[in-house]
């Protein structure tokens, strides 16, 4: 009896594991993507883009609201450039 309680949980286990995981593969992912550039030149960090390297890095903006609600764009617009 004992052991046939413990196979049913394992099983129960196994078969519920893939339902709560998670997601695999995110809704809408690859529009939330930005590649950030390799670069051999020293940066200042001064928020003066004048170094060569932010004119090639891809820029990326649009961000959503959070709080205190989670739908539409944020009001202030902000533009984001990264390397490394």
């Amino acid at each position: 009896m004992h052991k046939c309680r413990l196979l049913t949980v394992i099983a129960l286990i196994v078969i519920c594991g893939n339902f709560v995981s998670g997601q695999n593969g995110g809704v809408n992912r690859g529009k939330y993507l930005i590649h950030i550039s390799e670069t051999d030149e020293p940066i200042t960090i001064d928020g003066i883009l004048d170094e060569k390297t932010w004119e090639s890095a891809e820029t990326t903006g649009k961000f959503q609201r959070v709080t205190p609600t989670d739908t539409g764009f944020a009001a202030a617009r902000t533009e984001v450039k990264l390397a490394y």
